[in-house]
């Protein structure tokens, strides 16, 4: 949250290759962050990197392994979905702090989704979910009953029904 955190992907088209029924193919570099950015973040956190398939493999499909976080509770995300947020958060640090929390709790759910099926994650409107070990809240960021606040959603909830 200091700015300290400055994510990239991988580059290196080689290790973005993907062999398919139809042939070879590039995955795109958004859905890998580089083992610098993983490391970083995982020692942020207090997790260590594991590297897993992006995605569910189906028969015949052979995709590059993405750098994972693990957490100390077990749960795993991808990394790429928290270099994405702090990227392109520019909406404040309490708003990059929810957006990287959610992307972690929703992330998890995805993961587990991408590589083991079942019905889709879905969230209630503006979720953001429990705090995440390691990381520090503003004391206004968490609501009472314990989960982290979108401060983007503070207002937009008090003032609509939407």
């Amino acid at each position: 949250m200091n700015g300290s955190f400055k994510p990239t992907y991988v580059t290196d088209p080689s290790q973005l290759q993907e062999t398919t029924p139809a042939g070879t193919d590039t995955m795109p570099n958004f859905y890998y962050a580089s083992d610098a950015t993983a490391n970083q973040l995982a020692s942020l956190l207090g997790g260590t990197v594991v590297q897993k398939p992006a995605f569910g493999q189906d028969q015949g499909w052979n995709e590059p392994l993405a750098n994972f976080i693990q957490l100390p509770n077990g749960q795993t995300f991808n990394a790429a979905d928290v270099a994405y947020y702090a990227n392109t958060g520019s909406v404040g640090s309490s708003q990059l702090t929810a957006d990287i929390t959610q992307t972690i709790n929703q992330g998890s759910a995805w993961s587990n989704y991408y590589l083991n099926g079942g019905n889709l994650p879905t969230f209630p409107m503006g979720y953001v979910g429990p705090p995440i070990s390691g990381m520090a809240y503003p004391a206004n960021m968490i609501g009472a009953d314990g989960n982290v606040i979108n401060p983007s959603m503070q207002t937009t909830n008090s003032n609509s029904n939407t």
